[in-house]
Parts: structure tokens; C-alpha cells; sequence
């Protein structure tokens, strides 16, 4: 009579569950929240948005969380992992196509989503839930990529202390200039005017962006420059663009500018202010400010480290050259 239920104890401990489990129930959880807030939007037919560009939206969340909620469902119910084991078909590779797709998937839904006078401005908890699953699906495929021995966010910016933070003033810059150049379009097909500082949210962006990545190619040493890590030219250009991002910050996003909200600002009937549509452009100047003041304040560890290294390779060279002669006098 005991040997049954032992077979049984045996068997559930030979089930090997997805380590990935935690970013998958994230991603189930944001993509019905996205789901559920798009589609309440659309029936109240909030802000005049096109209902046919509501329902296109919506199929980002209700898809992903069907994609998540099948992983989940065959990983931990026991009938079906012993059926079909998801992260072993392909030998993995299919579990890292899906979060590839997941990915890309939701790049394109956040860009539908958080466009200029998009449907994530009209309730907050759409355009959180759209980043959030974009965030958590490359965290996870990071996680897989990782686990396969591939590559993964750590094995690219490992090389310094600051060039992850290089990585992440390129990603945001990028992002801010779209988001501005998008704004104004906008503006242009409401037949509104654009002052000179609204322009110039396209200018933050635009000069941010190719000097980060500059910085990137350098600490690769893909090009030959002095931007390299731990170095006065990388302290230099830190601090240019932890000042240009200041600026930027100040300028765009007090009262009544361009970026003042998340959810864009109305101006008042009869007013002479403009009004401006929701946009990403408050969060990326934020961010831009964060990761560029952190990149100063990580560059003294970064030259400490660089000076270690350097310290260690010179002790290297000592050890061979020592080990030369006691070599040579062994052969005579």
C-alpha cells in the first residue's frame, strides 16, 4: 500500500519547472491589464479615439496573455507538463522564439500604444501595463538567452562600470527623439504653430544619441578614440551631456511646454497657450538626466577598475619575464 504513494512522490520530483515562471505570470498579468483597460476604453469612447484603433491595440494584451497563460498552464499543471515540457521542445529553442516574438510584439504595441495623442494617455494604467510587458518580456528572454549560454544584458555591459548606463542614454535619447519628432507631426496635422523650444526637443535627442553610442563602440573598441572607459574624455562628455540633459529637463517640461505631463496639457478656451498631446517625452528627458548623471558618478569606479586592470596586466608581464630565466636554466 505504500509503495503507491512513494511512485507518485517520486515521479512530481522528477518534474523540472521553468525558472522563467516569474516574468511569464508578469507578463500574463500587464497584457490583461493592457487588454482590460483598452477595451474599457473603447466601449466608453473616450477622447473621440477611432474604435478601429482601439480594437487593433487591444489584441497586443489579449494575445500575449494567451501565449503566457499556455506556458504557465503546461509548466505547472502536472498532467500537462508530463504531456508536452514547453521549455524542452526544440531542444529550448521554440521557448526562445517565443519570447523573441513577445519582444517584438510588444515593441510595436508600446509604439501604437504610447504614440503622440495615443490610447495609453486616456487612462494611465494602458500605458504602464504596455512598458511594463515590454520590460518583463526582455528581462525574460534575457533570462533565456542567459540560461542557453548565449548572450545575455550582463555578458554586453560587463566591460565597464558605466557602459550600461551608455546603453541605456542611447536606448532613451532614441526614444525622445522619436516621441518629439512625433509630437510635431502632430502639431503640424492639427494646423498648430511650434515654438522654437518645441523644436528643440528633437535636438536633445538627436545630438544625445550618436554620443552614447559613440561611447558604446569605443568601450568595444570597434573605433579608435579617446572616449574610452575610465578616462577624462569619457568624464568630459559625461559631464556636457549631464548639463545638456539639465537644460533640456528645465526647459520642456515646466508649465505648459511640451512636456509637462505625461498625459499632454488642454489649454484653456480663449487662452493663447498651446495645447500638447500625451507623449513619452517627460519620462525619456527624466531617464536621459538619471543615466547620464549616473555615468559621472560611476566613472571614478570605472578608472579605479581600469587602473586595476592595467596594474594587474603590468604584474602579468613581471611574472613572465621572471619565469624566463629559471626556463633558460633548466634547459642548460
Amino acid at each position: 500500500m505504500r509503495d503507491a504513494p512513494d511512485s507518485r512522490e517520486q515521479e512530481q520530483e522528477t518534474l523540472v519547472y521553468n525558472k522563467k515562471i516569474e516574468g511569464y505570470l508578469a507578463i500574463a498579468l500587464s497584457s490583461l491589464v493592457n487588454f482590460a483597460n483598452i477595451t474599457d476604453v473603447s466601449v466608453a469612447s473616450v477622447a473621440n479615439i477611432s474604435l478601429k484603433d482601439d480594437k487593433l491595440v487591444a489584441f497586443f494584451g489579449i494575445v500575449s496573455f494567451l501565449i503566457c497563460f499556455l506556458v504557465i498552464s503546461f509548466d505547472r499543471i502536472a498532467f500537462l507538463h508530463k504531456k508536452i515540457d514547453f521549455k524542452e521542445l526544440w531542444d529550448g529553442k521554440l521557448e526562445g522564439y517565443m519570447l523573441l516574438f513577445l519582444m517584438v510584439w510588444w515593441i510595436v504595441g508600446v509604439g501604437l500604444s504610447t504614440k503622440a495623442n495615443g490610447i495609453g494617455y486616456v487612462a494611465l494604467n494602458t500605458y504602464f501595463s504596455s512598458w511594463f510587458s515590454l520590460i518583463m518580456s526582455v528581462y525574460t528572454l534575457d533570462q533565456w538567452t542567459s540560461a542557453k549560454d548565449i548572450i545575455s544584458i550582463h555578458e554586453l555591459t560587463h566591460l565597464s562600470v558605466t557602459l550600461k548606463y551608455w546603453y541605456m542614454l542611447f536606448i532613451v535619447s532614441l526614444i525622445e527623439v522619436g516621441s518629439a519628432v512625433d509630437v510635431l507631426v502632430v502639431l503640424a496635422r492639427g494646423s498648430f504653430t511650434t515654438d522654437g523650444i518645441s523644436a528643440y526637443a528633437v535636438l536633445v535627442g538627436a545630438v544625445s544619441a550618436p554620443l552614447a553610442f559613440i561611447a558604446i563602440l569605443a568601450h568595444y573598441k570597434l573605433i579608435c578614440c579617446n572616449l574610452k572607459s575610465g578616462g577624462v574624455t569619457e568624464l568630459l562628455v559625461a559631464i556636457s551631456l549631464f548639463l545638456w540633459w539639465i537644460i533640456a529637463v528645465s526647459l520642456l517640461t515646466e508649465a505648459n511646454a511640451i512636456a509637462a505631463t505625461i498625459q499632454g496639457t488642454q489649454a484653456a478656451c480663449g487662452s493663447d497657450e498651446q495645447s500638447f498631446p500625451g507623449n513619452n517625452l517627460y519620462l525619456a528627458l527624466w531617464l536621459g538626466l538619471y543615466s547620464s548623471a549616473k555615468i559621472c558618478l560611476e566613472w571614478k569606479a570605472a578608472k579605479a577598475r581600469h587602473m586595476s586592470d592595467a596594474m594587474h596586466k603590468i604584474s602579468g608581464d613581471d611574472s613572465e619575464v621572471g619565469k624566463r630565466p629559471e626556463a633558460n636554466d633548466d634547459v642548460d
